[in-house]
């Protein structure tokens, strides 16, 4: 296991002493790319809903494990919409761009203001923290992007560092391998002339995801947990506009399917959280 010993500050953010470049299907070096595009357009700046809506006013943790935080977007409207507290927050990105930015977002709304503040850029395969040390872990949108091996790495490390009775909520972190969207990119990304140019994302069906959470034992320590699906697509969005009226035929189709066909095909990505959130 790392802890900061093993690490360096430099100016507010922790680097590991021997940092691979690594980050699960791309590079450090690209992830720094993609999130100075993000910066520059305010890509992902929108207050977020789903599953951060239903959280109570007011909880107060010891400490907070923010796995893939990027600039701090869930952390800021939990701290100012929620009025929620913490003693330690661990934010962690392979992104030292976003994470420079998660800390002039501290300097201006000063989220989290009795907080000590633990910025570090790495990837999130070995978590730098003690055993059963973590009160709330989240992460929003990381898991898709990280191999399967990768994945089943983490949750056991995350198993490993929550403390029993935490929280935790993975928020739009898997693609669903049966949706239409997906089907579709695949298929796309599988031809020469695309194949360089992107990226497949690391995606699950609804049943996969549930053995991948037994399996971490988190329930163990956490409880029961819920899979609930982030959004849904029976028309691939990128087809909108090539079909007249795409979007409603899309929400025609969505509405009138069964309640299992839109759970384990028409949700495009799920959110995984502990019941014990509320």
């Amino acid at each position: 296991m790392n802890t900061l010993e093993n690490f360096y500050l430099n100016d507010g953010i922790y680097f590991l002493e021997k940092q691979q470049d690594t980050a699960g299907k791309i590079g450090k070096e690209k992830w720094d790319e993609i999130a100075s595009g993000w910066v520059k357009t305010g890509y992902g700046a929108q207050q977020p809903g789903g599953i951060w809506v239903e959280f109570p006013i007011g909880r107060h943790f010891d400490t907070i494990l923010d796995i893939g935080c990027g600039y701090g977007r869930h952390a800021i409207y939990l701290a100012k919409t929620k009025e929620m507290t913490c003693n330690n927050y661990y934010g962690i990105d392979i992104s030292e761009n976003m994470l420079r930015r998660l800390l002039h977002c501290k300097e201006e709304l000063n989220f989290f203001p009795d907080a000590k503040m633990n910025i570090i850029c790495m990837p999130c395969r070995e978590l730098p923290l003690a055993d059963n040390s973590v009160d709330f872990v989240m992460s929003s949108s990381v898991f898709m992007h990280l191999s399967a091996a990768d994945v089943k790495t983490i949750m056991s490390e995350i198993y490993r560092v929550i403390k029993p009775g935490g929280i935790f909520i993975f928020n739009d972190s898997f693609h669903n391998k049966k949706s239409p969207t997906h089907v579709l990119d695949n298929l796309l990304k599988s031809l020469p002339l695309l194949k360089e140019k992107t990226r497949k994302s690391n995606q699950y069906s609804y049943q996969e995801i549930d053995k991948l959470i037994k399996n971490s034992q988190l329930p163990n320590k956490c409880g029961s947990y819920t899979i609930v699906p982030n959004h849904y697509e029976a028309v691939p969005g990128k087809l909108h506009k090539y079909i007249p009226l795409g979007k409603k035929i899309d929400h025609a189709l969505i509405k009138s399917a069964s309640p299992q066909l839109t759970k384990d095909v028409l949700a495009a990505s799920y959110t995984v959280y502990s019941d014990n959130f509320k």
